[in-house]
């Protein structure tokens, strides 16, 4: 019985013993954890310096040197699409989603001037942080033959406001419907009938082809569409592996200097004369057909800074033993001999993306790569125009520079009638504040002859001067397009 109560005894007190280290265990590792999560969030407390605007910027706003500077900021606040200062440089710290779904940053470094010369697509205010979301996507920037155009004869939409995004379209008297102008935001609304948007010299032409068409028929009308979502119709995300287009745009720009090159070393083994026999079945011919039979063809080369090279369109009708002879003194190829710019025009994005993917290639970091095989932009759907602009009224419109203006003002005819009714409501005025009556009666005879010549049947009166101005107008523009 003793002997029981002291194995009992002894039970207890390994289980209190082990019960106490276990205990001591995990409130080590939680004071730990803890301790290194309070560590974890004082780091991301500090003060980091971002980079931020000296001043209020318009939308549009080209953005220079002068107008960054750098803003301090609690790291733990910062956002994706950040651009944050460390020493000469800036870093660029993104977050994104990766291929297995886990959320991963991205710090990429770049210059402040790479930043200069981008272009901010709303107003912003001073002291506002640089972010992705307020910079135009690379190749997005408004082009520099763009401009703001005022319109005030298309029939538009009664709810249409400022931001809102539209079709213009053109409709015939036989059915037929075009669009004449796709996704146009409206930059202001001036009046009833008035608004601004953006066109390029392209879009500015086909407007103008537009407005003729209009003008010359009866029955035309141009009317604008809005947009219920311009977001989700007009714009869409998408996944672009910019690390494959790096690749490709790095095979391309090998190939054509590997051609150029060897185009080099054939020119210096010709001969003076520049002749070369080629044998039956050494060569292509222009039309692609294998040589036959033996023949002597002259070279034709061409100099570039200097050098001396023999044309593409030769290389197929050089002999594959003298282009195998060129080969031998060729060197190889590298990756540093071809400019960023060259890779950057093949893969069609931004030379800072190219510098970044070249870099992190060299260095196998995955983290980078990984972010630009999965980097997400904003793309524009590709919609097209269907109005058939004709050719021979664009020319009368080059021909012609005063011609648009002229359709545009004799177009408006609620201009006209406005111009009318203010005339009558002028001489209403003061005939209301004259005191004499001789007064009053001439300015009442004045009233009535304007009723009578021009108010008092004045859409009919406008109708038919509109008609008349029109037919003028279809005989003058047939004689220009047939002359």
């Amino acid at each position: 019985m003793r002997q029981m109560r002291k194995k009992i005894i002894i039970a207890i007190i390994v289980t209190l013993l082990l019960t106490a280290a276990v205990a001591f265990t995990i409130s080590h590792f939680a004071i730990k954890s803890k301790d290194e999560r309070i560590s974890e969030l004082e780091a991301q407390a500090v003060d980091t310096k971002c980079l931020g605007f000296t001043k209020d910027l318009e939308a549009d706003s080209i953005i220079t040197q002068e107008d960054l500077k750098e803003v301090d900021i609690k790291f733990v606040s910062i956002s994706s699409g950040t651009y944050i200062v460390e020493k000469d440089t800036i870093v660029h710290y993104t977050t994104f989603v990766d291929k297995e779904g886990k959320t991963r940053e991205s710090r990429i470094r770049m210059k402040k001037e790479d930043l200069v010369g981008r272009v901010v697509k709303a107003n912003v205010s001073k002291n506002t942080l640089l972010l992705d979301s307020l910079l135009y996507n690379e190749g997005e920037e408004p082009t520099k033959d763009e401009r703001i155009q005022e319109f005030n004869f298309i029939q538009l939409p009664s709810d249409l406001n400022t931001n809102d995004y539209i079709d213009i379209r053109i409709q015939f008297p036989t059915g037929e419907d075009y669009s004449v102008l796709i996704g146009k935001k409206i930059e202001k609304i001036a009046g009833e009938n008035t608004i601004f948007i953006k066109l390029n010299e392209e879009e500015i032409m086909t407007m103008g082809s537009a407005i003729i068409e209009a003008y010359m028929q009866s029955g035309v009308r141009l009317y604008a569409n809005k947009y219920t979502d311009p977001a989700t119709q007009l714009f869409d995300e998408a996944i672009v592996d910019y690390v494959a287009k790096y690749e490709y745009a790095l095979n391309k720009a090998k190939e054509e200097l590997i051609s150029k090159e060897l185009r080099r070393e054939i020119a210096r083994l010709l001969p003076a004369n520049k002749t070369v026999v080629v044998s039956a079945g050494e060569a292509v011919d222009e039309n692609g057909n294998v040589v036959t039979d033996s023949r002597t063809i002259t070279v034709v080369t061409e100099t570039i800074d200097g050098i001396e090279y023999i044309t593409k369109d030769m290389l197929d009708l050089i002999p594959e033993r003298m282009k195998k002879e060129a080969e031998k003194n060729m060197k190889d190829v590298k990756v540093d001999d071809i400019a960023d710019e060259v890779l950057a025009k093949y893969a069609g994005i931004d030379k800072a993306y190219i510098e970044e993917i070249k870099l992190a290639s060299s260095k196998n970091d995955e983290n980078i790569l990984n972010f630009y095989r999965v980097m997400r932009v904003t793309t524009r759907e590709s919609i097209i125009r269907t109005y058939p602009v004709k050719d021979e009224v664009l020319n009368v419109i080059r021909n012609n520079p005063n011609l648009l203006q002229t359709v545009i003002k004799e177009f408006d005819t609620t201009a006209l009638l406005n111009t009318r009714i203010d005339e009558y409501k002028e001489l209403e005025k003061q005939y209301n504040e004259a005191y004499d009556e001789y007064t009053k009666q001439q300015i009442k005879e004045k009233m009535k002859a304007l009723v009578a010549t021009r108010t008092g049947n004045v859409e009919k009166n406008l109708a038919s001067e509109i008609a008349t101005q029109k037919a003028e107008r279809v005989s003058y523009l047939e004689s220009l397009i047939n002359d």
